[in-house]
């Protein structure tokens, strides 16, 4: 054995060895303090024994390292170890085997050939021209990295195409190691990289993907668990699998931006994907799926599923304030448990909000087909703690252009998603690939100018009260069902139903609404508690309306747990809202919920579930409570504005969201909780009203109490409830928001399209203001630029080749253009001390720059003052966000749009607000992101000088501009909504940020042609569903519920088909467009219940191919009531003689057209 002792020789920190010969040694051992140590080669070859290498190489100076630049045959099997610093192989080493690697650090840079195999339980390089022949095993503990310069096949480096792992296997570089080039490796058939054993342990079977590029050309790779730092992997064939998880993009590490999973065929198994953790918007996380199968269905809830830009994650230490994640299906196929954006379906603590960066999910092609917990925000997502609300600007985008929604289970789609049709538009289908029929509740609004295709047996429930989608709605298969009430009461108790007198014993108080024996009683209360008593009815009316009296002791009544169903068992979501006057004080001083005079909830120990409350405290405050289990503490919010204990009638409501909300609402006044609410559902146990299960009674009276399964109310749906209940008992109610629209006040300052002049394509060298005081001027822009130093080139912009929904544009290059008003006179923006200005534009460039303090060093420019000593603007950056800037001197405060993808080749309307003293709003489509000025910095007049347009004064926006408005007044929000909405409709934008308040008066579907094919169902709302002007619902299949046509709304037939409504509405204006073909041919609608007309003009219009035709038939029948107030019928498009007869006998209404020559005897 060959011993290099340091200590024998102090001085050698730095040996190099030279062979005389061929060689042969037992082992080596280096001992004691050496520093490099290297074996050189002059032609000669080392054998090395049974003994291996020992290299107990220590650092000097943080340094230290063997090298052996010789060939080496073992002889014998052997085990090396290098504990100290890296060892390192110029050489080929060759033999029989089988090498353990122990400890330490190897790296091959030429051919290792074991016919025994090697067996890695040390960090091993494989580089170069390394190619290890012989099997290859990674045992616990061990790594082995392959990161060669230039592409290479997996044979060249594992020859017999096999690597069995039970430790970790890196494409590419360990983390904190230097940078290498990146490189691809390829798997063709036959490969196989395979975990060991089946483990939760994330070092063992583990893969990680570092500055390399993977592709899958064939093979298989198995793991337990998968990491892609960065680089990419790209399957094409073959399969792989990935038991536990799989991180597309885990952090900032490096420099790829790419983190990139692509499947383009064969199969990718993964129990859960966690795509962007923590990755920074430069880089993030893309999960790509062209063809091929994706499985992602093993786990449900919290450790399955697809989780699109968490900032944290089970069992990795990792955290960040920001993520970025996106998810694009355009072929293939994709099962998953779900689609979750924050986090997958878990209770998260405040460490999990994500309030800044980015999710999105596009289908345009292949099929998604998603399980019970669905696609969507998590609650963590915009979720503040220790900030206002506007503050957090994570945005998220689900667009559908293409493909197919599925489900295997019945699902929901959280997320307000956009509709296009630029692949051919979306297909929902409500069944499994097999044909299984599920539901799928799309809980998100729709918008959009694409449409959609309802598939499959099941339901597609379309739950928000806004769906702004224009394109076209076919119901091919299956049911669509309007349902925009989530709030739909599922059990009420009033008063006024009680036959009892006044001062009367209350021992039974009925469900006016909901199941007949969800009942509470005195006995039951006695039940509970022996000593208790029965309220009684209250001698006073609240308002003219009943009340049962509680005694603040004993009284209470009492509703069974053991019944078939209680009005809140298994609710993950929860609203009561109850009218009290509270008589006497509470209990407890708020510490803890359990110890206050209890309104109405559910206490019972031993439950093992979710429990709830409403009480009242000593100091007549009313919290909300709720709890995962009686062996967990409660969580509360208390009101902190009102004193309840005054004698009147206070309307009160509560609001649970699992794992997200907790809210109390006492006459209008709201106090949330979003942090560490619990995330359990609720028990199906019993409920006292009127006392809690300790015995601390409420002292007042109850009118009514209403509960709402699974519903917990919007803000304006509880203002709208609010307002009923107070007006009908006599309460005072102030809604958070107003009805009053927002006023806007002129603009002195507007460049619109109608002061654009030129061809298209022809230079614009002035934009002057639609009153002519100011004017955009392209020389003055090309002066500025000339005085910049270095000097900056400005040209002209140009007039638009293409217009903004029929409006011509100024376009600007992103390059040279740019234009500038002169500060030498009074600027629009001279002296203001609060600012609106609005800008539409359409970009398909994105910006430049960053997030830097002094946005006009870096970052493009769309519009603003950034000359002089204060200035504000709006900048465009790199990543998609338009930002609100206001800065003087060395101070600055920008408000960063969230990051919408503004390059999209879409109108926007972009909304600046600064206000003095206060904040900065950037508002993109009705979306608000604020900056607050917390020193109030921000608050000198802005300075006469001049304003850029379409540039800072160095650097360019690639946007196109139609419209801008400049206001000296900070404008409110419902202002900036009232401004945007209009600009919006003008030139095409979306207008769904603005119409997604439910009081917003948007129409529920917005579609402009609803189709319902044979054998298909549309099932309108509770109430009714319009169509709406210029709307028209046509086909051959079932309307069930009320269809009312408005005024200019269109119910359509085909020669050979017609829809059958259940009820049908006619209002005044409202058009029945009858389709009659040239034979003569056509088809009636069909009433299966009643048709009702107005006192007024109904329109039937004759749809034919035929010129005047002398139509006759039947237009409409009916089978139940006529509802007659008098209707006047027009008939367009026939001759003037054709009349409409109402057959009231045969049930129908047809048209007739006299023919023939008249004859005129006098």
């Amino acid at each position: 054995t060959a011993l290099f002792d340091g200590e024998a020789t102090p001085t050698a920190t730095n040996w190099v060895y030279g062979l005389g010969g061929d060689v042969v040694w037992g082992g080596i051992r280096v001992t004691n303090r050496v520093g490099d140590m290297s074996v050189t080669n002059d032609g000669s070859r080392l054998s090395l024994g049974a003994g291996g290498m020992d290299l107990a190489i220590e650092k000097v100076d943080g340094k230290g390292q063997t090298s052996f630049d010789v060939p080496i045959t073992l002889t014998a099997s052997q085990t090396w170890l290098a504990p100290g610093g890296g060892s390192y192989f110029w050489r080929p080493v060759e033999g029989t085997g089988p090498l353990t690697l122990q400890s330490g650090w190897f790296a091959f840079y030429d051919p290792l050939t074991m016919s025994g195999g090697m067996n890695v339980a040390a960090g091993v390089h494989v580089r170069s021209n390394a190619v290890v022949s012989g099997a290859v095993s990674v045992s616990s503990g061990g790594m082995l990295l392959v990161n060669k310069p230039v592409a290479t096949a997996w044979r060249q480096s594992f020859a017999s195409g096999s690597v069995t792992n039970d430790g970790t296997f890196v494409f590419g570089r360990v983390s904190g190691s230097p940078e290498i080039a990146q490189s691809t490796v390829s798997l063709k058939t036959g490969d196989r990289l395979a975990r060991a054993v089946a483990t939760g342990d994330r070092n063992r079977g583990r893969v990680n993907i570092r500055e390399n590029d993977v592709r899958m050309e064939g093979g298989e790779i198995t793991a337990n668990w998968w990491y892609l730092y960065s680089g990419s992997y790209t399957q094409t064939q073959g399969s792989a699998f990935s038991d536990y998880a799989m991180y597309v993009g885990f952090g900032s590490d490096g420099p790829a931006a790419a983190r990139t999973v692509t499947v383009e065929g064969g199969m990718l198994d993964v129990r859960r994907f966690h795509v962007g953790l923590a990755s920074p918007e430069s880089q993030p996380g893309v999960l790509e799926v062209r063809g091929g199968e994706v499985q992602v269905v093993r786990a449900s809830g919290q450790y399955g599923g697809i989780d699109l830009a968490a900032v944290k994650t089970d069992g990795e230490g990792i955290t960040a304030t920001t993520a970025a994640a996106e998810l694009n299906v355009s072929g293939g196929s994709l099962r998953t448990a779900q689609i979750s954006f924050g986090s997958t379906d878990a209770v998260r603590d405040r460490a999990w909000n994500v309030t800044n960066g980015y999710a999105r999910f596009t289908l345009s092609g292949g099929e998604v087909t998603v399980g019970s917990s669905g696609i969507g925000p998590h609650a963590v997502w915009n979720r503040v703690s220790g900030i206002p609300q506007e503050c957090a600007t994570a945005w998220y985008e689900t667009l559908f252009s293409g493909g197919t929604l599925g489900a295997y289970a019945s699902t929901v789609n959280r997320a307000d998603t956009r509709l296009s049709d630029a692949h051919g538009g979306v297909t929902f289908r409500a069944a499994d690939t097999d044909g299984t029929p599920y539901t799928i509740t799309q809980l998100g609004a729709l918008y959009g100018s694409g449409g959609l295709r309802k598939t499959g047996a099941g339901t597609l429930v379309l739950a928000n009260a806004v769906n702004s989608y224009t394109g076209k709605t076919v119901v091919a298969e299956g049911t669509l069902e309007i349902d925009v009430n989530p709030g739909v009461m599922t059990a009420r108790w009033t008063a006024d139903t009680l036959a009892v007198s006044p001062g009367g014993t209350v021992t039974e108080w009925p469900c006016a609404l909901g199941e007949s024996y969800w009942n509470f009683t005195h006995a039951l209360a006695v039940a509970i508690r022996s000593t208790a008593t029965a309220p009684i009815l209250a001698p006073e009316t609240m308002n003219g309306h009943k009340a049962v009296r509680f005694n603040g002791g004993t009284d209470a009544l009492g509703m069974s747990g053991i019944l078939a169903t209680t009005p809140v068992g298994g609710a993950s979501r929860l609203t009561v809202a109850a009218v009290v006057r509270p008589r006497g004080p509470g209990q407890g001083d708020g510490s803890q919920i359990t110890n206050a005079a209890g309104i109405v909830g559910s206490q019972m120990a031993g439950s093992g579930a979710g429990l709830w409350a409403l009480a009242v405290n000593q100091n007549g405050a009313v919290g909300s409570g709720v709890t995962p289990s009686t062996e967990a503490a409660w969580t509360a919010v208390w009101d902190g504005t009102t004193n309840v204990v005054d004698n009147q009638p206070h309307v009160m409501i509560y609001t649970w969201t699992r794992g997200a909300e907790l809210t109390v609402n006492v006459d209008g006044a709201r106090t949330r909780l979003t942090d560490a609410v619990p995330g359990n559902v609720l028990a199906q146990t019993r409920i006292l009203m009127g006392s809690n299960e300790n015995g601390l009674g409420f002292d007042g009276d109850i009118a009514e109490i209403r509960f709402y399964k699974n519903a917990a109310l919007s803000d304006a749906e509880q203002d709208e409830l609010g307002a009923l209940l107070a007006e009908t008992y006599g309460a005072t109610y102030t809604a958070s928001g107003g009805g009053v629209p927002a006023l806007i006040p002129d603009s002195p300052a507007v460049w619109s399209p109608d002061t654009l002049t030129g061809a298209p394509g022809a230079e614009l060298t002035d934009w002057p203001s639609t009153n002519g005081v100011w004017k955009f001027s392209a020389s003055l822009a090309t002066a500025i630029g000339n005085n910049q130093n270095p000097p900056r080139t400005f040209d002209a912009p140009t007039i638009g080749t293409t217009l903004m929904n029929g409006y011509r544009v100024a376009s600007f290059n992103g390059i040279t253009d740019a234009m500038a008003i002169t500060g030498v006179q009074t600027t629009p923006t001279s002296g203001a001390t609060n600012l609106t200005v609005a800008v539409v534009m359409r970009s398909e460039g994105v910006g430049v720059g960053g997030y830097a303090n002094d946005w006009r060093s870096g970052t493009a420019g769309i519009i603003g003052q950034v000359y002089d000593t204060n200035w504000w603007g709006i900048a465009y950056n790199a990543y998609g966000r338009a930002g609100a800037c206001i800065g003087s001197g060395g101070n600055f405060l920008n408000a960063w749009g969230a990051p919408r993808n503004l390059n999209d080749g879409e109108p926007h309307v972009l909304i600046y607000v600064w206000q003095n003293g206060s904040n900065v709003t950037m508002n993109v489509d009705g979306w608000r992101s604020v900056k607050y000025d917390t020193a109030q910095v921000h608050t000198a007049a802005r300075a006469r000088t001049r304003c850029m347009l379409g540039a800072t004064e160095r650097t360019c926006a690639r946007v196109d501009i139609a419209e801008i408005h400049h206001y000296q007044t900070a404008f409110t929000p419902e202002q900036q909504n009232a401004l945007g909405l209009a600009l919006a409709r003008k030139y095409g934008a979306e207008t769904y940020g603005y119409l997604r308040d439910p009081g917003s008066g948007a129409p529920v579907l917005a579609s402009r042609v609803v189709q319902v094919d044979a054998g298909a169902t549309f099932k309108t709302a509770a109430g009714v569903t319009r169509i709406e002007p210029e709307q028209c619902f046509t086909g051959a299949g079932a309307v069930t519920g009320t269809l009312v046509v408005g005024a200019d709304g269109v119910i359509a037939t085909a020669t050979d088909a017609a829809l059958t409504v259940e009820n049908l509405t006619f209002e005044a204006g409202g058009v029945c467009r009858w389709a009659y073909g040239a034979d003569g041919s056509h088809t009636p609608l069909a009433v299966s219940g009643t048709l009702s007309l107005p006192a007024d003009t109904v329109v039937i219009e004759i749809d034919s191919a035929v010129a005047d035709p002398a139509a006759y038939g039947v237009v409409m029948t009916w089978s139940g009531l006529l509802d007659d107030h008098g209707a006047v019928w027009e008939v367009r498009g026939g001759r003037t003689q054709t009349t409409v007869i109402v057959d009231t006998e045969a049930k129908q209404i047809r048209l007739a057209t006299p023919t023939g020559t008249l004859l005129s005897i006098r």
